[in-house]
């Protein structure tokens, strides 16, 4: 019932997600899935449901949601999957299992068949400034510092000292390494690809792309792959400022002489300026990838947002063998901007701003008061494709 892909990448989550109902030590894992199976089934057998609406605001926290899609794609129940869109700042629904609506999915084939008009790119152009101002404004200087000066509770404080004591009193503790951040004027006239790692333990990689959820293997395979004269360019996930970095990832990184860890105060536009692609598994970074009219590849048959749809203008790795091909393919081959533009025009298209019904008016930090207004826009979407 349930492909062994799934069930392995449910399966490596349950040592950092013992919250779930999944993490049951009584019946163990199999014995678990069979029982939230039959409970889905029957629940929606006996309340004749026709449509079920699936954590709204980030189905991949939920291992108990992976397996609720799963069920309702054997049953033939309509699912709608709603979170955060790639392109931040807007809603999404999903419903199918492409990480990409049908909705965008036709407007994108449209597109292609019969070109973009003015007006549409035109509409396009406003979108992506307006979104780069508010990004800058979110995402630089301003977040990382909230995330430096974040205050965390006295419990908490409390559990990581008791934590620490444990690990010191047991030799359990691994030693943090200590890298040097490279700062990016160093590589100007260097020719360099990009890679944005996921927060270590990221429930998305894990499901969307669990054979490539290993990150320092991933360096390797690409360190190994470049050209030479050609340099890998890390930019750890922000959230590192006020956690430990992932040993593993550094140790990759410190093995080689063409990998290099960033500065986590780079700054992304800088970054992409100048990059020849970018590499991630299963990120939402790549969608900002693709506005920066950069090649993405990506890992994975059907990884995060771009799912199965093999039309997406990205370069699809799912054999590291052919990593030198596809890599040498990105550097002597320009990015296709019209597939970029049709598939941006497309997301946009089929979501809806976070709490405005004005569509131009996107990317604003959404406070906690908001959510009613989030959640009117997702009624909204919802009674759209149900009705």
């Amino acid at each position: 019932f349930v492909d062994n892909n799934l069930l392995g990448a449910l399966r490596t989550q349950l040592e950092w997600n013992k919250l779930s109902v999944l993490y049951n030590t009584k019946y163990g894992f199999e014995n678990t899935i069979v029982r939230l199976v039959k409970f889905f089934q029957d629940y929606i057998t006996d309340n004749n449901i026709n449509v079920v609406c699936i954590d709204f605001m980030g189905p991949f926290r939920s291992l108990e949601c992976r397996v609720l899609e799963k069920v309702c794609d054997e049953m033939g129940v309509k699912k709608l999957v709603s979170l955060k869109a790639a392109i931040l700042g807007r809603i999404e629904i999903f419903d199918n299992t492409k990480r990409i609506s049908h909705a965008a999915n036709s407007n994108y084939k449209r597109l292609l068949d019969s070109g973009i008009n003015k007006s549409e790119l035109e509409r396009l152009d406003r979108f992506l400034k307006s979104y780069k101002i508010r990004k800058k404004r979110f995402h630089g200087d301003a977040w990382l510092n909230i995330l430096r000066n974040e205050r965390v509770s006295t419990s908490i404080r409390i559990i990581k000292k008791l934590r620490l004591l444990r690990n010191t009193l047991t030799r359990r503790g691994t030693k943090n390494l200590y890298i040097k951040h490279r700062n990016i004027t160093e590589f100007s006239s260097t020719p360099y690809f990009v890679f944005f790692p996921n927060k270590k333990n990221n429930h998305r990689t894990y499901n969307a792309s669990p054979f490539y959820s290993d990150y320092a293997a991933l360096i390797r395979a690409i360190s190994i792959s470049l050209p030479i004269g050609y340099s890998l360019l890390i930019k750890d996930h922000p959230h590192h400022v006020k956690t430990k970095p992932n040993n593993d990832l550094l140790k990759a990184i410190m093995s080689t002489d063409n990998c290099h860890y960033l500065s986590l105060d780079t700054d992304y536009y800088d970054l992409m300026e100048n990059a020849v692609g970018v590499f991630s598994s299963a990120s939402t970074t790549l969608i900002e990838s693709l506005m920066a009219r950069k090649h993405v590849l990506t890992f994975g048959s059907e990884p995060y947002i771009f799912g199965s749809n093999l039309l997406a203008p990205v370069h699809r790795i799912t054999n590291l063998e052919k990593l030198p091909l596809i890599i040498n393919s990105c550097i002597s081959k320009p990015v296709d901007k019209d597939k970029i533009n049709a598939y941006l025009i497309s997301l946009i298209e089929s979501s809806s701003s976070t709490i405005n019904s004005n569509n131009e008016e996107d990317f604003l930090i959404c406070k906690p008061e908001d959510n009613q207004k989030q959640y009117v826009q997702i009624v909204k979407m919802i009674n759209n494709l149900i009705y």
